[in-house]
């Protein structure tokens, strides 16, 4: 469900996800059982996007500590 903040949450994996208005993944919180009590979050920075708004670059945050770097290349078919 949403709670109005942004957040999906989804109580079967006990994660609530929250996302920005480009629709990119910007926060994971992950909780203990089923309580409220966050036990780690992971934080998504994007950088350099292309002429479609589709990030390049990436970096995986795990609460508070750069993990990952992730680029990535997109090919588009010609348009005709």
């Amino acid at each position: 469900g949403y709670d109005g903040n942004a957040y999906i949450m989804v109580f079967a994996k006990k994660h609530a996800f929250r996302y920005d208005d480009k629709g990119n993944m910007t926060e994971d919180k992950l909780f203990e059982n089923d309580s409220l009590s966050n036990t780690g979050t992971t934080i998504f920075k994007y950088y350099d996007f292309d002429k479609k708004s589709n990030w390049l670059r990436k970096t995986i945050i795990d609460n508070g500590k750069p993990t990952t770097i992730i680029q990535r290349v997109i090919e588009y078919a010609k348009e005709k």
